[in-house]
């Protein structure tokens, strides 16, 4: 029964709320990333893989601040800091820019600049 579990009832805002309150054994478990768990010396059980990506406005892509943070993104240095963490797999187009249509083809945009009332 799930209101066995030491902190069933209790929600924290970031994984490494949830693993703070795992090492100091407020909750039993907790659904988390591997960084945060192995940061406070907790075992880690993976339960699924998760894809994340920046998203921007393409009118931004080209701005001097999104240049360069497409830069570090694609770098070898971001690379070898993401797989340093633990948990992390880059993939090779990790750091491109990609189409979000592509990337999730069911996701339709709404403006709410465009015309018509509502």
């Amino acid at each position: 029964m799930a209101s066995a579990l030491e902190g069933y009832a209790h929600e924290e805002n970031s994984h490494a709320a949830v693993a703070a309150c795992i090492a100091a054994g407020q909750a039993d478990v907790g659904l988390g990333i591997a960084h945060a768990a192995h940061a406070h010396g907790l075992d880690f059980v993976p339960l699924h893989q998760e894809h994340y990506w920046l998203v921007c406005l393409a009118s931004a892509l080209d701005t001097p601040s999104v240049v360069q943070l497409r830069r570090l993104l694609a770098s070898a240095a971001w690379e070898a800091r993401l797989q340093g963490l633990g948990g992390y797999s880059p993939t090779p187009q990790t750091g491109q820019v990609q189409s979000l249509r592509s990337m999730l083809p069911w996701w339709q945009f709404r403006s709410s600049r465009s015309g018509g009332g509502a």
